[in-house]
C-alpha cells in the first residue's frame, strides 16, 4: 500500500511540474511573439512611410473582385489535306519496330517469363501498328 502512495505522489508531482513548466513557457513565448509583432509593425510602418514618399501615393493593397472576361475557345486546327495523306511513320521506324519485335520474340523463346512475353507483345503490336500506318 505504501508503494502505491509513493507512486501516486511522484506521478502527481511530475504532472504538476509539467503543467507549471508549460504555463511558464507559454507566457514567455507569448511575450516574445508580442514583442516581435510590435517590432514588425513598426518596421512595416517605417517602410510604408518610405515607400509613400518615394511613390508619392498610397501603397495600401487594393482588395476587391477582379472581373475577368472569358476568352473565346479556339477551334482546333484541322490538318491540311497533304498532312492527312502523309504517313506518320517512316520506313526506318517500321524496320526498327520489326527488329524489336523479332528480338523480344527470340528472348521469349529463350526464357518464357511473363515480363518477356509482355515486352514481346508490346513490341509486336507497335510493329504491326507502324506497318499499317505506313501502308495507309
Amino acid at each position: 500500500m505504501s508503494w502505491l502512495k509513493i507512486y501516486s505522489a511522484v506521478l502527481a508531482a511530475i504532472l504538476t511540474a509539467w503543467v507549471i513548466i508549460s504555463v511558464v513557457t507559454l507566457a514567455i513565448w507569448s511575450a516574445y511573439l508580442d514583442h516581435q509583432m510590435a517590432s514588425l509593425k513598426s518596421h512595416f510602418e517605417q517602410f510604408q512611410d518610405e515607400m509613400s514618399s518615394v511613390t508619392g501615393g498610397d501603397i495600401s493593397p487594393q482588395f476587391g473582385v477582379v472581373e475577368r472576361t472569358p476568352t473565346p475557345a479556339k477551334e482546333p486546327e484541322q490538318p491540311s489535306a497533304t498532312e492527312r495523306s502523309k504517313p506518320t511513320t517512316s520506313a526506318s521506324a517500321v524496320q526498327t519496330n520489326k527488329k524489336m519485335c523479332e528480338f523480344w520474340r527470340a528472348e521469349y523463346q529463350k526464357d518464357a517469363t511473363r515480363q518477356n512475353e509482355g515486352f514481346m507483345e508490346m513490341a509486336c503490336i507497335r510493329y504491326r501498328k507502324s506497318l499499317r500506318e505506313l501502308q495507309q
